[in-house]
């Protein structure tokens, strides 16, 4: 069972950790952005700060560009398959903060942005 705030890791990539920053309850799919390495090249909407989550060891970028939406089925598979772990969740602050920034951002799809507006309010 996921729920908002969770954050997932792919173990094959170094780079980037998911959150869940919402979910629709009409097809019970999940909102996920990811964040990286902050650069003054990356996208500068949110930034994270040491101390933002137990995996945060430098500022980092959230990337709503890549934001993308997961069925609990897809998000079985990739843990089960042992590609992704789950970590600890984000706390309410931040996650409120990211939520925020997502209704906020140019760079996320906006057919997504759209259609997960209510669940992010």
């Amino acid at each position: 069972m996921y729920q908002v705030g969770d954050v997932l890791k792919n173990r094959n990539d170094m780079g980037h950790w998911w959150v869940i920053i919402a979910c629709c309850p009409l097809t019970n799919d999940f909102l996920l952005t990811n964040w990286t390495t902050f650069s003054p090249k990356k996208e500068q909407t949110c930034i994270l700060k040491i101390g933002d989550h137990p995996s945060i060891i430098h500022d980092s970028a959230i990337m709503y560009y890549y934001t993308r939406t997961f069925t609990e089925t897809q998000l079985d598979q990739l843990i089960s398959n042992e590609n992704w772990i789950k970590l600890s969740p984000v706390n309410s602050t931040i996650l409120s903060k990211i939520r925020q920034k997502a209704l906020e951002t140019k760079r996320m799809n906006p057919v997504l942005q759209s259609r997960f507006k209510p669940y992010l309010i």
